[in-house]
């Protein structure tokens, strides 16, 4: 018997142990997100996989809106005469996204990185040139990003994330005369919903 209960006590010890390290509990984050840039919004569905441990995987479905953009760029005929345009337009999209959160458990403070991929439908005015108004169906935005945020959670059910972030857009179509698409953008964020 001695024997018996010498051999179940490391083992009940050694379970007990494995399992208090084991800490944390798999959840899922459903909600809307609101992203605010210089050249326009972003509004986003995403739903995030919270991993046991600091970590969390996104997906995002999202409208992106191109309020004026006002533009200047060389003209192809004349590279010291500078084309002044102005450019407007929307487009749906979609990204992944990957989170570490400072804490176990997905609140508080965190870093990431994500890659949103856009569709847009743009329109230029050239302006003063005369009635010339430019439309591109075709133009593929891949706008990958670093963010930082802070996740505040109520009940453990709600959750509140505000958040900025800082990328590059890189437009893919290569004959597209919009400006918009390249270069630098910081944008600024506030996501909410339902964790379960």
């Amino acid at each position: 018997m001695k024997k018996l209960f010498s051999l179940v006590i490391p083992v009940f010890m050694f379970y007990s142990y494995a399992y208090a390290q084991n800490m944390g509990f798999r959840t899922t984050d459903i909600g809307g997100e609101y992203q605010k840039y210089n050249r326009g919004s972003i509004y986003n569905l995403h739903v995030a996989f919270n991993a046991k441990l600091n970590h969390s995987f996104q997906l995002r479905l999202g409208y992106n809106h191109l309020s004026v953009y006002n533009a200047v760029r060389k003209s192809v005929n004349d590279p010291t005469y500078d084309v002044h345009q102005t450019e407007w337009g929307k487009g749906w999209g979609g990204g992944l996204g990957y989170r570490y959160y400072f804490k176990p458990f997905p609140h508080k403070f965190f870093i990431g990185a994500r890659a949103d991929l856009w569709v847009m439908w743009l329109e230029i005015d050239f302006g003063p040139i005369g009635p010339a108004v430019y439309t591109t169906k075709h133009t593929v935005i891949l706008q990958p990003a670093l963010e930082a945020g802070y996740t505040f959670v109520i009940n453990d059910m709600v959750y509140f994330t505000p958040y900025v972030s800082a990328g590059f857009q890189t437009d893919f179509y290569k004959a597209s005369m919009t400006q918009y698409g390249n270069g630098f953008v910081p944008t600024a964020g506030i996501s909410a919903g339902i964790r379960f």
